[in-house]
């Protein structure tokens, strides 16, 4: 599985970062795991939507921290986000999901 061609990414990331943080994310019900995650807020994500902000199902990478406090490209620092979710949380290190 590669890194979908529509990425939106701010990151320049390399495919096995983006599949490693793609595989941070829950499974979903019996969905092929390489297809089909939810988010941290249960939000239902597809890998080939991967930085696509106009798809119900696009997610991007998520730092949990501000880069200036862990590196960018640490992978306990990075998280798959819906889209929607990202642009709520913005670059709060404090935050919850919207219900």
């Amino acid at each position: 599985m590669s890194t979908p061609e529509n990425s939106n990414s701010p990151f320049n990331l390399s495919d096995a970062i983006v599949l490693a943080v793609w595989n941070k994310a829950r499974p979903h019900g019996n969905s092929p795991m390489s297809m089909w995650r939810v988010d941290m807020c249960g939000r239902l994500i597809r890998f080939s939507e991967y930085g696509n902000e106009k798809s119900p199902y696009g997610w991007v990478i998520d730092q949990i921290r501000p880069s200036d406090v862990f590196s960018m490209h640490s992978m306990r620092n990075l998280q798959p986000l819906h889209w929607k979710n990202k642009e709520a949380k913005g670059d709060k290190t404090s935050w919850t999901c919207a219900v």
